[in-house]
C-alpha cells in the first residue's frame, strides 16, 4: 500500500453499516479517493445492487414490518434480514445478500448513498479460500507469535464489576450471569453463541465493554464517522500522495497524535481518547506476554515509513 489510515476504534468494534460507514467517510474526507475496490464472493449486476442498496436505507413497510417478525422470532440480524429482503423486492438475487463480502459490499453502497460521495465501487471476485478470518483462526489454532482474544480475559476481569451496571442488553446480562474468573472469554462466546447472535456480535460487544465505547446511534453526519484521520504509515516513493491528501482532506490529518491534535474538538478528542486506550491495553497485553518486545506509547508513535 502507498499509504495506510486508521479506522478510529469506536467503528471497528461496530457493525457491518457502521464500520463502511466509516471506511467510505474517511476517504471521501482525504479529498484524493475515486474508487473503493473490495473483494465480493460473487458478481453483482449493479442496477440490481443499487436498487437492493436503496430499498435497505428506504426500509419500505413491508421490509420493516418483516425485519421486526422475524427478530421476534429469535433469529440472527442477518438472518432476519436475508428473510425480509426474500419478503420485500424478491427479484434480487440470494447470493447478493447472503455472503459476508457482498453483505459489507452492500454497506459500502448504502454509505456511499447516504453521504452522497463521488467515490465509486469496484468489486473484485474472491478467486481463493484464503481470507483474514481464516488466517486469524489458522493462527489461533497454531498460538503463533502473537496477541489473541483470550490474552485479554484478565483485563475483561479487572472492568466487570465497575462497569456492569452501564449496560442493559439482555445478551450482556446473560454473559455477566455466566462470567467466572477462571473461564476464558472464548470459553465464555462459546457458551453465549445461538442462532439469535452471532460470534462476531459476542465478541464486539465483550471488546466494546471492557474499553468502555459509548453508543454511536447518534452519528449521522459524514464527520461523525471520519472525524480525523489518522495516518499510520506510507512510502516513501509516495509522499506525493500524503502531500496531496494535506491540500484538499476536509478534517484534520494527524501524523504525530503529540503535535497534530491541538486544536481538536470535544467529540474528536473523545474519539482519539477511545483509540489511545485500545492501543495502551494491547500494549500492556503485549508487554505481559512478550516483556521483551518493546511497543511505543501511541502517543507518541509517528508513522512508519518504507
Amino acid at each position: 500500500a502507498d499509504i495506510v489510515i486508521e479506522m478510529p476504534t469506536v467503528f471497528s468494534l461496530s457493525s457491518a453499516e457502521s464500520f463502511a460507514r466509516s471506511g467510505v467517510a474517511l476517504l471521501d474526507r482525504t479529498g484524493i479517493v475515486d474508487e473503493l475496490l473490495f473483494g465480493v464472493e460473487e458478481m453483482y449486476d449493479e442496477d440490481a445492487f443499487f436498487r437492493l442498496c436503496k430499498h435497505l436505507i428506504d426500509e419500505p413497510e413491508d421490509y420493516r414490518l418483516s425485519l421486526k417478525n422475524e427478530l421476534k422470532n429469535g433469529v440472527s440480524f442477518p438472518v432476519a434480514r436475508a428473510k425480509a429482503i426474500r419478503d420485500s423486492i424478491a427479484d434480487i438475487p440470494e447470493s447478493l445478500y447472503s455472503s459476508p463480502n457482498n453483505i459489507l459490499a452492500l454497506e459500502y453502497g448504502k454509505a456511499v448513498a447516504l453521504f452522497d460521495s463521488d467515490i465509486s465501487l469496484r468489486p473484485i471476485k474472491r478467486e481463493t479460500d484464503i481470507s483474514a478470518h481464516k488466517i486469524r483462526e489458522e493462527m489461533f489454532r497454531t498460538k503463533k507469535h502473537g496477541i489473541y482474544i483470550d490474552d485479554f480475559t484478565q483485563a475483561f476481569g479487572i472492568r466487570h464489576w465497575s462497569r456492569q451496571k452501564d449496560y442493559g442488553d439482555d445478551i450482556f446480562k446473560r454473559f455477566l450471569h455466566l462470567y467466572s474468573y477462571d473461564k476464558s472469554l472464548t470459553d465464555l462466546i462459546d457458551v453465549m453463541e445461538n442462532k439469535s447472535v452471532t460470534r462476531t456480535r459476542i465478541s464486539r460487544m465483550l471488546f466494546r465493554y471492557m474499553l468502555g465505547l459509548p453508543s454511536i446511534d447518534n452519528c449521522s453526519h459524514i464527520d461523525d464517522y471520519a472525524p480525523y484521520i489518522r495516518v499510520l504509515g506510507f512510502k516513501r516513493d509516495s509522499d506525493s500522495i500524503l502531500r496531496e491528501m494535506h491540500d484538499k482532506a476536509k478534517v484534520p490529518i494527524i501524523q504525530k497524535i503529540a503535535d497534530d491534535t491541538g486544536d481538536f474538538s470535544d467529540y474528536q478528542q473523545q474519539v482519539l481518547d477511545e483509540d489511545l486506550m485500545a492501543h495502551e491495553l494491547y500494549r500492556l497485553i503485549s508487554i505481559q506476554k512478550y516483556p521483551y518486545d518493546f511497543i511505543k506509547d501511541d502517543y507518541a508513535q509517528g508513522m512508519v515509513i518504507i
